[in-house]
């Protein structure tokens, strides 16, 4: 009863697949597969490292803005991670942003003369 219950699960997962798991699934050998716990062993060996971590602060701290970018990108990299962090206090985001520029940053010149923020 147990291989009966095996083989179901392992079909109806296999019906689930699409794209590249697909692949890899129709590229296990004939038989290899005794057990939904292997299958689930190495489906989760081989895809695990896909799962995207979470952001926290810390990859918030760690953008620099480039020597030759302009104040739109940085602002557009920093938003990009900024909302991917639950529960994110803007005295967070105010202080990793102002950290994250050069020393003599135009700041204020393009604030004001490229019009990056809008009212």
């Amino acid at each position: 009863m147990q291989r009966l219950e095996d083989a179901m699960w392992c079909h109806c997962f296999s019906a689930t697949l699409k794209g590249i798991a697909q692949q890899w699934f129709g590229n296990l050998p004939t038989g290899y597969i005794d057990s939904f716990r292997k299958l689930a062993f190495l489906f989760a060996s081989n895809f695990s490292m896909n799962i995207p971590t979470k952001k926290t602060s810390l990859n918030l701290s760690t953008i620099r803005k480039g020597e030759r970018e302009g104040l739109c990108s940085y602002v557009r990299r920093i938003n990009l991670v900024r909302i991917q962090i639950k529960g994110l206090s803007d005295k967070v985001v105010y202080t990793d942003f102002f950290k994250g520029q050069k020393d003599g940053s135009t700041f204020k010149f393009d604030l004001v003369q490229k019009r990056v923020f809008t009212l």
